[in-house]
């Protein structure tokens, strides 16, 4: 029937608001059988969306007659292309660029909502874009916006009514700069901050690194700014003098303030740091004569922590009934201080406690050490030797240099203590002292002699000899007593023989 055809109409309208926007339009025939008409939504108001359109005949005999296909519909959208963005070296800006997407006469402009994940739309911002030959481009500052991790890009094109219309989206990342941190002691009261930075460096600004000491709060904070050492290192120096010298722990943190102006903290903060003594070796060197030991400590710094050292030493005889306080003198790098046996008077093992006096005063304890004097191993026997006498031998298994003077108290049983004498043992030979007792000097009794042994050491110490209560018997040597009758057997004569009653 299209050789029946005068004219074909084509009425076509959006749906928005009814048929107020309808246009009749005469297609155009193309070849036999076929027709067109071209709808430009700027003949509609600029409405985009869904399209109603009919068709209707208008025949050579007059007759009008509408199309059995009618009631068809068209959507009228954009011809969307790719949203892409470009984060800058620094972090600083984002290029947003809409490409291959063509809103003539459909819409005005676009528009982007940009915001952080953190925080919800907190920080939500409009960007217009700008045409720049195909590609719609907003350039974002990502000083708006404060915080970092990943960003929503939603892309909205502002139709001829004014009204957003949500085309695509896409998101972003700026980096959290991955700060791990470290701290080591480096002597005169200062420890080093180490700060890496994992991922990020290229966006740090500036990093600081709040530091205070755990007494009395925060009141000695003081916010330190690292430097940098090489790409990716960053460290700070802290001076417990800046801190009023406390020692003890430290509390730190790390703060990033990036290109962009966003100020971020470390995953790593809560962190702490011990300021202690960089501490060596306590040692004891006891003199020949155990009369004096030196006590070192060695490889100790002290420098702007602490005023002095000093050494609390006690014989662990009698608990610390003899202690005694010592402050070192400083020769080289060694703190040393000279005891003198005589202050104590006790043999046996010695503690030495070595304490830092702080700047404030306070007693610091460092380390510990000992160290003996010994008690001179007396080892004694008698003899009897004749003519009233007996000898005493003293041996001395070990300590035998520190001996000053022997003595030895002896008596006899008879009458307690009434003849007792102290006598000085004589040296034989090294190790080897030795007393003789003659009877006359303790009343001509013979029978029990009790005796003991006592050492007057070179630095006073008065000890006993754990072989006392040694006793030694006075008796006559005897010899044979014997009788010869003589041949009469008139007399006898007795003889006692090889006996000494001098």
């Amino acid at each position: 029937g299209a050789n029946s055809i005068e004219k074909l109409e084509v009425p076509v309208w959006s749906d928005k608001n009814g048929q107020d926007d309808i246009i009749w339009y005469r297609a155009k025939k193309e070849e036999e059988g076929h027709y067109s008409v071209t709808v430009d939504v700027k003949n509609h108001k600029g409405d985009i969306g869904n399209y109603s359109y009919a068709g209707y005949a208008t025949l050579k005999s007059g007759i009008f007659v509408g199309s059995n296909d009618n009631n068809q519909t068209a959507t009228v959208g954009i011809q969307l292309g790719s949203l892409k963005t470009d984060v800058g070296e620094n972090e600083t800006e984002v290029k947003i660029v809409l490409k291959d997407t063509d809103i003539e006469c459909i819409g005005k402009n676009i528009k982007y909502a940009v915001w952080s994940e953190e925080g919800g739309q907190d920080d939500l911002r409009w960007y217009t874009a700008g045409k720049e030959g195909e590609d719609y481009i907003s350039n974002v500052s990502i000083k708006n916006h404060k915080t970092t991790g990943r960003y929503q890009v939603h892309c909205y094109m502002i139709d001829n009514e004014g009204n957003y219309v949500y085309l695509t989206n896409t998101t972003f990342e700026i980096a959290r700069p991955d700060i791990k941190m470290s701290a080591q002691n480096i002597g005169k009261g200062r420890f080093k901050i180490n700060l890496d930075i994992a991922n990020g460096a290229n966006s740090i600004e500036k990093l600081e690194v709040p530091v205070w000491s755990d007494k009395n709060g925060q009141d000695d904070i003081i916010w330190y700014v690292a430097k940098k050492e090489k790409e990716g290192r960053y460290s700070v120096i802290v001076d417990v003098k800046n801190h009023k010298g406390d020692i003890g722990n430290y509390s730190y943190a790390g703060y990033a303030t990036l290109k962009s102006g966003i100020f971020v903290g470390s995953n790593d903060n809560n962190q702490t740091a011990t300021v202690g003594v960089q501490l060596g070796s306590l040692k004891t060197e006891v003199n020949k004569n155990e009369t004096e030991v030196k006590i070192v400590l060695k490889d100790t710094d002290i420098e702007c922590i602490g005023k002095n050292i000093e050494y609390a030493v006690w014989s662990e005889e009698g608990g610390q009934d003899d202690l005694r306080w010592y402050t070192a003198e400083k020769e080289g790098e060694d703190y040393i201080s000279n005891v003198s046996i005589k202050n104590h008077k006790t043999t046996g093992r010695y503690q030495v406690h070595c304490y830092m006096i702080d700047n404030e005063g306070n007693y610091v304890y460092l380390t510990n050490t000992t160290f003996e004097i010994a008690r001179p191993d007396i080892k004694m026997s008698a003899q009897n030797i004749g003519k009233g006498r007996f000898k005493i031998n003293l041996d001395i298994a070990n300590g035998a240099n520190s001996i000053e003077k022997l003595e030895v108290p002896v008596w006899s049983d008879k009458n307690g203590q009434d003849d007792i004498i102290w006598y000085v043992a004589k040296k034989e030979k090294e190790g080897r002292y030795s007393v003789i007792v003659d009877v006359k000097n303790h009343k001509g009794d013979i029978g029990n002699y009790s005796y003991a042994g006592y050492a007057t050491l070179k630095s006073g110490i008065f000890v006993g000899s754990n072989d006392n209560n040694q006793t030694a018997t006075v008796g006559v040597q005897l010899g044979s007593l014997k009788t010869e009758v003589n041949k009469n057997e008139t007399e006898v004569k007795i003889v006692l023989k090889d006996t000494d009653i001098e």
